[in-house]
């Protein structure tokens, strides 16, 4: 889902803003794997896969903790679960 967000970390922030303190955020999205990349190209869009490696530092500059990410899919997904401080 955040790939169609060209601003998605400003999208992590704002989602993390409207989380009460000790919530949880969850969520997953495509990575920028070859096949996926393909796809991409095939349809024509105009969004940017993320790195995989692009997550935990979002997450991170959002406030979030006890961050969890895992790839999935044949590492075409990339899940995370994090918690706002309370």
């Amino acid at each position: 889902m955040l790939h169609h967000v060209i601003e998605w970390p400003r999208a992590i922030a704002e989602a993390v803003r409207v989380l009460r303190p000790g919530g949880t955020l969850i969520g997953y999205d495509l990575t920028d794997t070859r096949l996926a990349t393909m796809i991409h190209l095939a349809d024509r869009s105009p969004h940017r896969l993320i790195g995989f490696d692009e997550f935990a530092p979002a997450l991170t500059q959002a406030g979030l903790a006890d961050i969890k990410i895992r790839r999935s899919l044949r590492s075409h997904l990339v899940k995370f679960v994090a918690q706002k401080p309370t």
